[in-house]
C-alpha cells in the first residue's frame, strides 16, 4: 500500500485537482495511521518480551535449587625469601633415621661359573617345555575321553530313537490288521446275511462266493461295499459303522429330489435337508449321481473335482464325503446352472398386520434361494426398475 501511495501520480484528466488532492490527503492520513499503529505494536511487543525475561530471571533466583558454595579459604601470609649462606657445627642427629648395614660389592662372576649358571638355566627351560606338553596331551586326552562319551551318548539316544520308531510302526501295522479284520468281518457279515444280494441264508457259501470274487453281482475282490445300495456311514459310540439301506429308499430319495437339469442349486438343497443328521461316504454319492446322471456323466463331473481317483475305483467309497462336498457341489453347479424363468415367479403378498420391513427381507430372502443372486445386482431387477 505504501509502494502504491509513493507511486501515484496526481495527474488525471477525469479528475478535478481539488478532488484529487482531497483523496491524496486521505490516504496519506490513513498511511500514517497504519505506520503509528505499527510502530505501537513493536514497541509493545518489545516491552513484554524485556518483562517477560526479567520476569523469568527473577524466577530462577527464587527458584535456586543449589546452596550457594562455601567461601574460600584466606590465603596464607608469604614469608619473605631470604639470602646468604648457612653454616652447620657439630653433630647432626635425624629423628627417624633408617639404619642401613655396610654391604660389600659383589663379586665379579668368572666364565666358568656363568656358563654353569646358563646350563642349569637351559636344562630348567627343557623341563619346563616337556612338562607344558604333557599338560597338553593330558588336555587333549581329557577332551578326546569327553567327546567319545558325547558320541556314545548320541548313538544311546538314536538307538532309542530308532527303537521308538520300530515300536511305534509295529503298533501303527497291528492296529491296521486289527482294522482290516473288522473291516473283513463287516464285509462278511453283509455278503453273508443279505439276502438282497445273493437270496441265500448259508453265510458259509456266500462267504466262499465273494472270498473268490465269484458273486453274483460280479463285483471286484476286496470291495468294501455294494454297488447296488446307499450305505451312509452312522455314529456308534466313537467308531464308524457301514449301516446298510435298502435300494427302495434310494429310490425314494430319487424321487423327493428336484430335477438337477433346473439348476444344481435347488438339488443340493433339497439334498441337504433329507440327509441332515447322516454322515454320507463318497460311495454313497456316487450310487445317488450315478441313479440320477448316469455313470459316464458321473465320472466326467467326478474328474473335474478332488475326487478323481474314486473313478473306475472302489477304493474311495468308505471315505467320508464331507471333505470333498465343497469340490463336487461347485463342480455340480458350474454343469447345471440355476434356469430361471421370470413368469414362473410369484410373489406372495403383504399380510394386514405384517411389517413392511419384514415383508421386503422375506422376499429378497426368498429370491436369493430361488435364483441364487444378489437382487441388488441382478439384471432383471435392474430392467424392472427402468421401465417402472
Amino acid at each position: 500500500m505504501e509502494t502504491l501511495i509513493k507511486n501515484y501520480k496526481t495527474k488525471s484528466i477525469n479528475m478535478k485537482k481539488e478532488k484529487r488532492e482531497t483523496k491524496r490527503e486521505k490516504e496519506k492520513e490513513v498511511l500514517a495511521l497504519f505506520k503509528k499503529e505499527g510502530e505501537d505494536m513493536l514497541k509493545s511487543i518489545k516491552q513484554a518480551r524485556k518483562v517477560l525475561k526479567e520476569a523469568k530471571k527473577d524466577n530462577m533466583r527464587k527458584e535456586k535449587i543449589y546452596a550457594d558454595p562455601p567461601p574460600y579459604l584466606p590465603l596464607g601470609k608469604e614469608f619473605p625469601l631470604l639470602k646468604g649462606t648457612m653454616e652447620v657445627t657439630g653433630e647432626l642427629e635425624l629423628e627417624g633415621q633408617l639404619e642401613t648395614e655396610d654391604r660389600e660389592e659383589p663379586a665379579v662372576k668368572t666364565q666358568k661359573q656363568t656358563r654353569q649358571e646358563n646350563a642349569e638355566g637351559l636344562q630348567l627351560d627343557c623341563y619346563r617345555q616337556a612338562r607344558t606338553a604333557l599338560e597338553k596331551m593330558k588336555a587333549c586326552q581329557e577332551d578326546k575321553t569327553w567327546f567319545e562319551e558325547g558320541l556314545e551318548r548320541k548313538r544311546r539316544k538314536d538307538r532309542d530313537i530308532v527303537a521308538q520308531a520300530q515300536a511305534l510302526e509295529e503298533e501303527m501295522e497291528e492296529k491296521i490288521r486289527e482294522s482290516g479284520k473288522k473291516i473283513r468281518e463287516v464285509n462278511k457279515l453283509e455278503r453273508g446275511k443279505s439276502k438282497l444280494f445273493y437270496g441265500s441264508e448259508d453265510e458259509n457259501q456266500a462267504e466262499e462266493l465273494f472270498e473268490n470274487g465269484k458273486g453274483e453281482q460280479g463285483r471286484d475282490k476286496g470291495t468294501l461295499r455294494p454297488l447296488a445300495a446307499q450305505l451312509p456311514i452312522l455314529i456308534k459310540g466313537e467308531q464308524g459303522q457301514y449301516v446298510p439301506w435298502a435300494s427302495q429308499d434310494l429310490e425314494g430319495l430319487v424321487t423327493r429330489l428336484p430335477d438337477i437339469h433346473e439348476g444344481a442349486g435347488k438339488f443340493i438343497k433339497v439334498f441337504e435337508e433329507e440327509t441332515m443328521g447322516k454322515l454320507l461316504a463318497v460311495g454313497d454319492v456316487k450310487a445317488l449321481l450315478a441313479k440320477i446322471l448316469g455313470g459316464t456323466k458321473m465320472d466326467e463331473i467326478l474328474l473335474t473335482t478332488t475326487l478323481n481317483r474314486a473313478v473306475n475305483s472302489h477304493n474311495m467309497d468308505g471315505i467320508v464325503f464331507d471333505a470333498f462336498r465343497p469340490a463336487v457341489w461347485q463342480a455340480l453347479r458350474a454343469e447345471y446352472p440355476i434356469r430361471l424363468n421370470p413368469k414362473s415367479l410369484k410373489g406372495e403378498g403383504i399380510g394386514d398386520l405384517e411389517n413392511p420391513t419384514t415383508y421386503v427381507q422375506k422376499e429378497l430372502k426368498r429370491w436369493k434361494q430361488e435364483t441364487e443372486g444378489d437382487p441388488e445386482r441382478d439384471p432383471l431387477m435392474s430392467r424392472e426398475r427402468v421401465t417402472t
